[in-house]
């Protein structure tokens, strides 16, 4: 029997959650003569999940037996909202929306008192640091406080550092508090494909669409960026907004940039998300970095010792320039749990080499020690002799230790080659330079961001 609900449950775990809402959500399932027929909004997605996502979901299925192509059909359109067939034909339509199972095509629109929330994203398993205590303390307050008045918080910060878990924490709160609210979740890009379907439809399509968000208590809005260059869809979020405004109700917006940064976005709609409270997650630390990593190992019972821990942060740090993203970091449990053998399993320090082995040949591209000091002197704007020399201003002395810790990073060379190549210096003093640096990069998201560009001009990427 194919089953679709489980199916997404378990992509749902192995894909990140902007790949699950972007690539299998859109999908709406029918069942046709025992063999799955997933509608794609449009050709693009249809391509995208035939070349990258077919074998995934027949394996997840459990047909991994068959051609993927002949168990799953990949069609473009919109489900048809009655069998086309007739009733021999045996087409069962699910609700892409619902996670309880199969319903009638015929039936109505069920309101969303158990949105498709992942139930993984909860306030205890976030991972809480210096980055993000700000927005965890705001997030969970809104989750937590009934005062019966319009609220709106905003979230914003970078691609994989904890946006959608807040936003899935918060409802998961909301409905453990109450469970007679209702919460609607809902993705930018989903809601401009529901508004797209409905205005082909006609108006009375897209006043069904808008009131079925308008009956909610509190509404749970993924990546606002999506809707910015639809002026139609903009217009209907507009409305949903101020009817919720107008009955106390709650709104929830996550985004990558403030929402004066978003392209295309309508002033009158930028005034109503500037109202609300605006809270950014800064980019990840390390200890953090730790954190989810140990915490991801520990959920899924799995022992990873703190040292191996940071071992793997550290140099998945320097192979992303200094950056983490938490989906990132999962993925790195997920396969240190496979090498482990699952539940309960050890993750030993060869497991960890093995894991880091295909990330370290980009660790080591080697540079001329001189581009290097070319590259430093022209971003911060001094000589390359004075990078080489001994004066001690201070924006010569910091891209002097900056070009110095890319050049051990990226030459390969010792302390003392590197020394002799910055005017004779002490290999202790390299060390000094780099051991300074290391510090600064792992705390500072300004030097971070030096480093990174630097290092893109650098290797070309």
């Amino acid at each position: 029997m194919i089953d679709w609900i489980a199916c997404q449950k378990r992509l749902r775990k192995e894909l990140s959650a902007d790949e699950f809402d972007s690539k299998i959500r859109p999908l709406q399932p029918l069942r046709v003569e025992g063999k799955l027929v997933l509608y794609a909004p449009n050709r693009y997605l249809q391509d995208e999940v035939r070349r990258k996502y077919l074998p995934l979901i027949a394996e997840s299925l459990g047909l991994s037996g068959k051609s993927p192509s002949r168990a799953v059909e990949i069609r473009v359109g919109e489900l048809p909202l009655s069998s086309a067939s007739g009733p021999e034909a045996a087409e069962e339509r699910f609700d892409a929306r619902d996670s309880g199972g199969p319903r009638s095509s015929r039936g109505p629109r069920p309101s969303s008192k158990g949105p498709r929330l992942n139930p993984d994203y909860s306030f205890k398993s976030f991972a809480v640091g210096d980055c993000n205590q700000s927005a965890h303390d705001a997030a969970s307050e809104f989750a937590t406080s009934f005062s019966g008045q319009f609220r709106l918080l905003v979230l914003i910060g970078p691609v994989g550092h904890g946006k959608t878990h807040l936003l899935h924490a918060i409802g998961q709160e909301i409905l453990r508090q109450r469970s007679e609210t209702v919460v609607e979740l809902c993705h930018g890009q989903i809601l401009l494909q529901r508004v797209v379907a409905a205005v082909n439809k006609g108006s009375d399509a897209v006043q069904r669409l808008v009131q079925s968000y308008k009956s909610a208590d509190v509404l749970l809005f993924d990546d606002i960026k999506f809707i910015g260059r639809s002026p139609k869809t903009q217009e209907e979020f507009l409305a949903i907004f101020n009817a919720l405004a107008a009955k106390g109700g709650r709104i929830v917006v996550v985004s990558d940039r403030h929402p004066h940064q978003i392209p295309g976005l309508d002033d009158g709609l930028r005034s109503r998300l500037g109202g609300g409270a605006s809270v950014q997650i800064n980019p990840l630390d390390q200890a953090t970095a730790v954190s989810i990593l140990r915490g991801q190992a520990k959920a899924r019972k799995i022992s990873l010792r703190r040292s191996l821990a940071e071992r793997v942060v550290v140099e998945l740090a320097r192979s992303n320039g200094h950056e983490w993203e938490a989906r990132q970091l999962e993925g790195a449990v997920q396969s240190l749990a496979r090498m482990a053998g699952g539940k309960g399993g050890r993750v030993t320090m060869k497991q960890v080499d093995e894991y880091l082995r295909p990330l370290l040949p980009s660790l080591h591209r080697r540079v001329a020690v001189e581009e290097v000091v070319r590259a430093a002197a022209g971003y911060y704007g001094v000589k390359p002799s004075d990078i080489r020399g001994k004066r001690r201003y201070q924006l010569v002395v910091h891209a002097r230790h900056m070009a110095m810790y890319l050049c051990k990073e990226l030459t390969s060379q010792p302390y003392a080659y590197v020394g002799q190549a910055f005017g004779g210096k002490h290999h202790t003093t390299v060390k000094t330079a780099c051991d300074k640096m290391e510090a600064l990069l792992l705390n500072r998201p300004d030097m971070r961001a030096e480093y990174c560009n630097l290092r893109r001009k650098l290797l070309g990427k």
